[in-house]
């Protein structure tokens, strides 16, 4: 559960972050939150 909520965190941060950068980037991130979700 710890790892879950804490892989979360990191994906948010990281989007924010790789959003101004590379939007292709953050798309991947955003994928891959929402599959971890499910």
């Amino acid at each position: 559960m710890s790892l879950v909520h804490r892989v979360r965190r990191i994906n948010i941060k990281d989007i924010q972050k790789l959003k101004g950068r590379r939007p292709i980037v953050a798309l991947t991130a955003y994928s891959a939150t929402m599959a971890a979700r499910i």
